[in-house]
């Protein structure tokens, strides 16, 4: 589980990785990447932009928000 989250807690804290993402997929999917409201098609969008396994940065993912390790917002229904 610490590869994702671990991005995940970097770009919360840094603010020149989470530009990156959002350069990477998108502001919007990046956004709801670090508040916890990603669609799964943010997060494979993300693991493609990070060159991680897609179906075990959605797992991850997952289990970031599942134990508060993400922020959470507003759920979106858009898909990036």
């Amino acid at each position: 589980m610490e590869q994702i989250g671990s991005v995940t807690e970097l770009a919360v804290r840094n603010v020149g990785a989470a530009a990156a993402l959002g350069a990477a997929i998108g502001e919007d999917a990046a956004s709801r990447v670090l508040h916890g409201t990603a669609t799964v098609c943010d997060i494979v969008l993300a693991s493609l932009a990070l060159d991680v396994d897609s179906v075990q940065a959605v797992v991850e993912y997952a289990e970031a928000v599942a134990i508060g390790a993400v922020s959470q917002g507003e759920a979106g229904s858009r898909c990036a």
